[in-house]
């Protein structure tokens, strides 16, 4: 055998006469070497079989071929160097190369186990080997990990325990979960894919289990280490098996992977059948390597996200076909166009091995120049340059059977002749200028495929039609590309999260993939990495982070702030105005722009307020279709006739970014422009402008959250406060509230504690949470802003007068109408002195006392003072004003309580109608007419016209008002005592328990509608024969009533009434007759004789006393 040092010729043998065709190159594992690794010992001293050198094994399978074995240091014991598969990579492939000289002939390579992750690498400098390799058979090689390398690393153990010195690197470079050997298979894998390689291999995998221990040591030292053996596949098919190549499992424990007893060894058969296959195929291998030319700057994405929709699109605008086609891919950066061009090239060659494919940076001329270049060293055309060099690569490529040519981020499309003005000779004729677009081939049998951030290349560069639009991932596309770029599959206990990361980044493949890597690099959970983007700066810090991408440009910013920077630069020297408007609105919310923000912003302190309104017009719709083309604006659909538009989330936040980076000026002017726009288009406080209050007014509440960067926190104040008023006209109370905080926030850090604006602001808040049954959150505030206001203004300025009514109202909501009354006595007497009778204050405080009356059960005192309330309104406010229909309203509901049913129902159906028209359906004052009016049904036994009435005020009131409001607790209340008035007390009664949770919750122990949550409870258990457990909750509800209303008021008298039923139930007839008789007593005297009520003891009394 002729040593040629690593490498070792086995065939054939000596100085026997042979022209090889062929080269045979075979590598043993870890832990042997060469012959050893090759030879089957036969047992009883037969000798030994080496099938790669004996005559009548593969050498005779193979003649033409010359077999040669490759012997590395794979031994980790004693004195042996310590060395990485790299270095042994790079040994193997320079002595082949040292070894053949200028031979050609094709290559076919035999790996044993470990010894395969040796050929696991991209040998750039020796391209010519890779493309000579035709083959190659893996036997057992772990490429995703094994049991071999602990079987190795038990070795390691034994010789320590021997008194071997041992060093254990190479098993270090093997064990399963090493990155470098998970580097570099999956960098292999990706040259045997490409396809200029298409490298032909083989996996064989063992099925057969070893015995581990029997395996390292001797039968005696097994039984000492060991109570018994252990049985494992070293190297499961799995780790053994690459995917997308050929795949067999042989009838051999790992040790026999790579040796064979004779010609006739099954194993053997199916090993050199293969190693003839690739032989056989050789020469189709290599002159399909040589019969097209692919420039590709990047390997495939294997993890592409399958989009379904765009690559569907690619296929019908560019078919396999003969003629010539062109389209583009346009979008937002980061949207992920070139990832789908990549994608698309390489299905073209893998449906078509004779495909020739072109990549060209288009960015600008000096990266199109220098990727013509590189093609034309390629296709060796020879020492060209300049316009000779382009041309003659265009009309190569052109000439090509069949190619494609990809020109990404082509976003400067006047480079390409788009927008050119004709150019004109000294002696004033015109000629056309040159433009890179002659140099790209638009014929033969070719495609030509566009990226570009830039729509206008749709209609110029390609047809009208050939334009495919890359925007934001599906649902389920950004799960995907999540969970790939991370490395983890979201979790159940994470799909909340999940969504919630996709939704913050928009969908946008870019700011996905980028948040996955750093998901993975830093194990960060997606519930912390949220809190992250909610930290003002932290925020910025995590967007602007730059992971790594090896199928993107290294020079190419890829940090979500970043990388528009490009295109806003473009936008700044294509189009000032576009520039403006772009900066302007990175200040305002990012949905449903309206026009008139934009027409603004364009003209606002620019040249182009000159020349007539036309004109002005058209240079802004000019700007906003140039920041259209380049997708940082989109039309929103179903705006109906007027025009908005939508800003991606992240391109306003990068804009402010840049700004803040760039310029503190820049950053003060636009924040500013912003806020002087919405200011002046938000409509002053009146109902005939609430549709435009509606367009503007989440611009506005947007700005608000710039005025410390602006520097105005005075008129972002002033502008919330006139949402704050809106809100609290159309009675969205959620929406008031953060309005409401910041103001107060703001003019606090202004003003100061005690200005009266501040005190405004202060007792604003405090009225929304009121209105959200947050009682106990308004009363100390309310108290603060009155004792606030007597020091700062008096005792008799208005505004000290309504905080006095406002703490009353808050009373009065918590039930405390003791403390209530007097207040609101004061009040009026107030307001007729500083304001007079007919004023609508002094109207509301007779309002206010009257319904202080109502709920305490003084019917007589109440129903006088809400007619002349009612009378009033009507004079000085007019018939539709909210006030009058709220005076309606409360008349409406003294009849009800009165049991004059005929009375109040027509008037709460008038109150019901002039609310859905001048408030809309899902004002809460509306809502709560609903409610009214189904109630009045309920009472009258209408059940059927109560119950779908009450089921849609509940819905609403959750939607309106939150689950957990006052008001949906009653409404909830209201519909369990509806089932419960039609027998269907097992639905009533969930709902009952229910609510009282909740009241006690939010209302408390005492509050009267907590109270009467217990009687309806009560009730429920009283109709289920039930007694014994309503009797003590209907006493404890007499108590509590008694204690909290007083002996006489109705509810009260309603509790007796109700706990004389049950006693008489339970067999206590005498109790029961003293107690009821003392309720019809009560009653006459404060119901009168003819209430339904008093009506309704009498008779029960009477059958009682006569029964």
């Amino acid at each position: 055998m002729e040593a040629l040092g690593g490498l070792c010729q086995v065939a054939p043998a000596g100085d026997a006469p042979h022209d090889p065709t062929i080269d045979i190159i075979a590598i043993h594992g870890l832990g042997t070497e060469s012959p050893r690794t090759w030879e089957f010992k036969k047992k009883g001293g037969g000798g030994v079989v080496n099938w790669l050198s004996d005559r009548d094994m593969l050498p005779e399978a193979l003649p033409e071929a010359r077999i040669l074995t490759y012997d590395w240091n794979a031994n980790y014991f004693a004195d042996a160097p310590v060395q990485t598969l790299l270095g042994h990579a790079d040994t193997l492939l320079g002595l082949i190369a040292e070894n053949r000289g200028s031979q050609t002939q094709p290559i076919i390579f035999i790996a044993s186990c470990f010894g395969g992750l040796i050929l696991a690498e991209e040998g750039s400098p020796y391209r010519h080997i890779l493309l000579s390799t035709v083959g190659i058979l893996f036997l057992a090689t772990p490429f995703h990990g094994s049991d071999a390398a602990k079987q190795a690393r038990w070795h390691v153990v034994v010789a320590g325990i021997m008194g071997e010195q041992a060093s254990d690197q190479l098993i270090q470079d093997l064990e399963q979960k090493h990155d470098f050997v998970r580097q570099r298979v999956q960098k292999f894998t990706e040259i045997a894919n490409a396809e200029a390689v298409r490298l032909p291999m083989s996996c064989f995998f063992e099925t057969r289990k070893t015995e581990m221990l029997r395996r390292l040591l001797s039968r005696g030292w097994a039984k000492k280490l060991s109570t018994g053996v252990t049985h494992k596949i070293l190297v499961t098919e799995s780790s053994a098996c690459l995917h997308g190549f050929s795949r067999q499992g042989l009838d051999a424990t790992h040790s026999y992977m790579n040796k064979f007893l004779g010609p006739e060894c099954p194993n053997f058969k199916l090993i050199k059948d293969a190693t003839r296959q690739f032989a056989g195929n050789a020469s189709a291998v290599l002159t399909r390597r040589t019969n097209f030319c692919r420039v590709i700057p990047f390997p495939r994405n294997e993890d592409i996200v399958n989009r379904a929709h765009i690559f569907a699109r690619l296929d019908t605008l560019l078919p396999s076909t003969s003629e010539y086609q062109s389209a583009a891919l346009c979008g937002l950066g980061g949207s992920g166009k070139t990832q789908v061009a990549l994608e698309y090239a390489y299905r073209r060659c893998r449906d078509d091995p004779a495909y020739s494919v072109f990549w060209v940076h288009a960015d600008n001329e000096t990266t199109f120049t220098q990727d013509y270049t590189a093609i034309a060293r390629k296709l060796g055309l020879g020492k060209l340059d300049g316009e000779k060099l382009l041309m003659a690569v265009c009309e190569r490529i052109a000439s090509e059977p069949s190619w494609l040519l990809v020109l990404d981020n082509a976003d400067d499309i006047p480079l390409f002749g788009v927008g050119q003005t004709p150019h004109t000779t000294s002696q004033g004729q015109t000629e056309e200028r040159t433009s890179l677009y002659d140099y790209v081939p638009r014929g033969g049998t070719g495609t030509v495929l566009w990226t570009s951030r830039d729509e206008r290349i749709v209609g110029t560069l390609v047809g009208p039609r050939r334009g495919i639009q890359v925007g934001q991932m599906e649902p389920a596309e950004a799960k995907e590309l999540l969970e790939t770029s991370r490395n983890e599959q979201v979790s159940s206990e994470e799909v909340v999260d999940a969504e919630k990361l996709l939704d913050e980044l928009q969908w946008l493949p870019l700011a996905i993939a980028q948040a996955g890597a750093y998901l993975r690099r830093t194990l960060t959970p997606i519930r912390q990495y949220l809190s992250k983007l909610a930290e003002g700066k932290e925020r910025w810090r995590v967007l602007k982070t730059t992971e790594f991408d090896r199928h993107r440009r290294r020079d190419v910013p890829n940090s979500v702030l970043e990388t528009w920077s490009i295109s806003i630069e473009r936008i700044r020297l294509d189009n000032e105005m576009a520039y403006r408007i772009l900066h302007t609105l990175a200040y305002v919310n990012n949905q449903d722009i309206p026009f008139d923000i934009m027409t603004a912003a364009g003209l606002y302190g620019g040249e182009e307020e000159t020349g007539d309104s036309g004109e002005r017009k058209d240079r802004v719709v000019d700007a906003v279709t140039r920041l259209k083309e380049f997708s940082f604006l989109g039309l929103r659909r179903g705006g109906g006739d007027t025009r908005s538009y939508e800003m991606h989330k992240l391109v306003q936040e990068a804009t402010r970014y840049k700004l803040s980076v760039r310029s503190r000026e820049d950053e003060v002017y636009f924040s500013s422009t912003a806020l002087k726009i919405v200011a002046k288009l938000f409509p002053e406080r009146k109902r005939e402008a609430w549709a435009e209050c509606e367009r503007y007014i989440a611009h506005v509440v947007q700005v608000g959250e710039w005025a410390e960067i602006c520097e105005r926190k005075v008129e972002v104040s002033d502008l919330l406060r006139r949402v704050s008023d809106y809100l609290y006209d159309r009675g969205r109370w959620r929406e008031r509230e953060p309005v409401d905080e910041r103001v107060y926030k703001l003019l606090r850090e202004v003003l100061g504690e005690k200005h009266p604006d501040t005190i405004g602001s202060m007792a604003n808040l405090a009225t929304t949470y009121h209105t959200q049954g947050r009682y106990a959150e308004a009363e100390p505030i309310k108290i603060k802003a009155l004792e606030l206001r007597r020091e700062v203004l008096g005792e008799k300025h208005q505004d000290t007068i309504w905080g006095m009514a406002s703490l009353a109202t808050t009373y009065h909501g918590q039930g405390r109408y003791a403390e209530a009354e007097p207040i609101y006595i004061k009040v009026l007497e107030l307001r007729r002195e500083v304001l007079g009778e007919k004023h609508p204050d002094t109207i509301r405080g007779i309002a206010d006392l009257a319904a202080t009356y109502h709920v305490q059960g003084r019917y007589a005192d109440a129903e006088p003072m809400m007619i002349t309330v009612l009378e009033l309104r009507r004079e000085v406010l007019g018939e539709k004003h909210p006030d009058t229909i709220g005076s309606m309203a409360d008349l409406a509901a003294t009849y009800h309580v009165q049991g004059r049913y005929a009375d109040a129902e027509p008037m709460m159906i008038t109150v019901l109608e002039l609310r859905r028209e001048v408030l809309g359906e899902k004002h809460p004052d509306t809502i709560g007419s609903m409610a009214d009016l189904a109630a009045t049904y309920h009472v009258q036994g209408r059940y059927a016209d109560a119950e779908p009435m009450m089921i849609t005020v509940l819905e609403l009131r959750r939607e309106v008002l939150g689950e957990k409001h006052p008001d949906t607790i009653g409404s909830m209340a209201d519909l369990a005592t509806t089932y419960h008035g039609q027998g269907r007390h097992a639905e009533a009664e969930p709902i009952y328990i229910k609510v009282l949770e909740l009241l006690r919750e939010v209302l408390g122990e005492k509050h009267p509608d907590t109270i009467g949550s217990m009687a309806n409870l009560a009730t429920t258990y009283h109709t289920q024969g039930r007694h014994a457990e309503a009797e003590p909750i209907k006493i404890k509800v007499l108590e509590l009533w008694q204690e909290v209303l007083g002996e006489k008021h109705p509810d009260s008298l309603q509790a007796m009434h109700d706990l004389a039923i049950t006693w008489n139930s339970r067999g206590r007839r005498d109790d029961a007759i003293a107690l009821l008789d003392e309720c019809l007593r009560l009653r006459r005297t404060t119901l009168g004789p003819g209430h339904p009520f008093t009506k309704r003891s009498a008779q029960t009394l009477n059958s009682w006393m006569t029964g």
